[in-house]
């Protein structure tokens, strides 16, 4: 019961964590969109992964409904313990993606290779270290 309880009040934490600032659109007027890198240009990339972040947001949401809603099932006994348990054990299912934030591949605007290789493309460029570290938070 301990585990479950850790593994809630992580869930619960991380769910909540929220940005204080968004990624700032960056004007990129050293590169023009004649720096190509497979298929996406700078411009493109920015536009990728803002809608990116925009989806994780609604994911973020949808989690802590979801979040909330199994809290209180668990404390009304409507769902089983065990089947949570199991479901983290196991590293699948519904509960697991749920405690570990995976974002449903049907809310991506792209696809995540897309993703991936904008979020490279702007690591190339980008000087803050925050934004480093916001960009680089995406490819987990």
């Amino acid at each position: 019961m301990g585990y479950l309880t850790q593994a809630v009040e992580k869930a619960i934490l991380a769910i909540f964590r929220t940005k204080h600032d968004p990624i700032p659109t960056r004007d990129w007027h050293t590169f023009t969109n004649t720096h190509v890198r497979g298929e996406l240009d700078i411009k493109t990339a920015e536009k990728v992964v803002n809608e990116y972040g925009i989806a994780l947001e609604k994911a973020s949401y949808a989690n802590r409904l979801e979040m909330a809603h199994l809290i209180d099932n668990l404390a009304n006994g409507k769902e089983s313990v065990e089947k949570v348990v199991a479901s983290l054990n196991e590293k699948r299912g519904r509960h697991y993606d749920l405690f570990t934030l995976k974002c449903d591949r049907s809310l991506l605007p792209y696809p995540k290779e897309t993703i991936r290789e904008a979020i490279d493309l702007l690591l190339q460029y980008e000087k803050d270290p925050e934004n480093i570290s916001l960009l680089r938070e995406g490819l987990r």
